[in-house]
């Protein structure tokens, strides 16, 4: 079975006389703040929050200083509903509630940073209630302007906490990221979660850099994921206990029950989330072993090599069907088939441009139509085909009348 380093939690080496013993237990972690090269991490823990209509009735005051126009927001922060007033003065200044009496006029502005259209504030401090927190929840906040009124601020952590541990003799950089904004960096990821919804802040996070190049991947190789009661390292379990604060992390060797899962198609690679132990499988025809528990899939790849030795590469994901909810806590085995024989699905969405009137139609009105490639669990992929690394053309498409008339003509294009 073809496994990689999944997740690891910290664990070091003591020496004794000539041989490694492996040992266990709790070990401190160090907070750091985001910098540029985090980003990977700190954009998988945004939160959007869209504008309120009206002033929130439990607001008792505006700050005194207040001079512009007012946008409202409520925010979902340690456990509680935290407002928060965009002032449109220039630069622009947004007031937050970090004490949590509904009273603005005792708090002071917080000042935007602005690059081009993309303006920040903070970082803004709160305190976890039921936590000693030895660094109290922290976050940035962003808008874009659009007519000096923003739509939607986008929350984000300030830091993170962070160490380098020994696992196997090998250094690696560990992280734990609040991405539930409450102030404790323990929740792990409860499954399932809603059809058609994201993770985002539904959990915490954890982060390993096991290929060591100094970043925490996201993409083919997935190093950041929602925690999990347990993490793995080259089919080694450990349970997974963190201190609310984050301060610390303790693992203890454990030997979970196991099950095995069957998706009836080889080349298949699939990164699982889960509430037991996250993990990333490719090779054995499709079939793995796995701790009993809960997965959801997040990401998926076809592989195939053709007689050339060329090398085709569909990607997809599992947003319903039967790859998105696979529980396996009361099973041995189970079989969920996936992948070909795949079915176009192509849909169309009719939407507006702006006031000034955006081409594309009467009124402003366009229609984006959309093409997907539909698998056995209902799992989808994109009509992107790579060949040995390289992006095939785009499919082209025609739409016809009710008389078969070709009414359009065109080339799909990749977003």
């Amino acid at each position: 079975m073809k496994k990689g380093v999944v997740v690891a939690a910290c664990a070091v080496w003591i020496i004794t006389g000539a041989s490694l013993i492996w040992a266990q237990g709790e070990f401190p972690m160090k907070y750091t703040q985001f910098s540029t090269s985090d980003q990977n991490m700190q954009y998988r823990c945004m939160k959007h929050v869209m504008k309120a209509e009206h002033s929130p009735s439990r607001m008792k005051a505006l700050p005194r200083d207040f001079s512009g126009r007012a946008t409202y927001f409520l925010a979902p922060l340690n456990g509680r509903q935290v407002l928060m007033v965009m002032d449109s003065s220039t630069p622009p200044n947004l007031y937050v509630d970090t004490n949590g009496n509904d009273d603005l006029s005792d708090e002071k502005p917080f000042t935007a940073t602005t690059d081009g259209q993309r303006t920040q504030f903070g970082p803004i401090s709160f305190s976890s209630p039921g936590v000693k927190e030895e660094v109290p929840l922290s976050i940035r906040v962003e808008t874009f302007l659009r007519d000096a009124v923003p739509q939607y601020l986008t929350l984000m952590p300030d830091g993170f906490y962070s160490s380098t541990v020994q696992l196997g003799g090998e250094s690696y950089s560990l992280a734990l990221l609040d991405a539930n904004f409450d102030g404790r960096y323990n929740s792990p990821l409860a499954l399932p979660i809603p059809a058609n919804s994201l993770t985002g802040s539904l959990s915490d996070i954890i982060a390993l850099d096991t290929n060591k190049d100094g970043n925490f991947d996201c993409v083919q190789r997935m190093e950041i994921y929602p925690l999990a009661k347990m993490v793995a390292v080259n089919d080694v379990y450990y349970s997974l206990k963190i201190a609310p604060t984050g301060a610390t992390v303790n693992l203890e060797k454990v030997a979970p029950p196991m099950s095995s899962l069957d998706v009836k198609c080889p080349g298949a690679e699939l990164s699982l989330w889960s509430d037991i132990c996250p993990t990333q499988t490719s090779g054995s025809e499709g079939k793995w072993k796995l701790p009993a528990g809960r997965y959801m899939t997040n990401s998926i790849r076809l592989v195939k090599k053709d007689s050339q030795g060329a090398e085709w590469v569909l990607t997809g994901t599992a947003r319903e069907g039967k790859l998105r909810d696979i529980d396996l806590r009361q099973k041995k085995s189970a079989v969920l088939k996936m992948g070909p024989p795949l079915v176009m699905k192509v849909q169309a969405y009719k939407f507006f441009g702006n006031s000034s009137g955006a081409p594309g139609g009467q009124n402003g009105s366009q229609v984006s139509v959309n093409m997907s490639l539909v698998g056995q669990a209902a799992e989808q992929y994109s009509a992107r085909i790579t060949k040995d690394g390289h992006n095939l053309p785009p499919p082209k498409f025609k739409i016809l009348s009710a008389a078969g008339k070709i009414m359009e003509s065109g080339d799909f294009e990749y977003g």
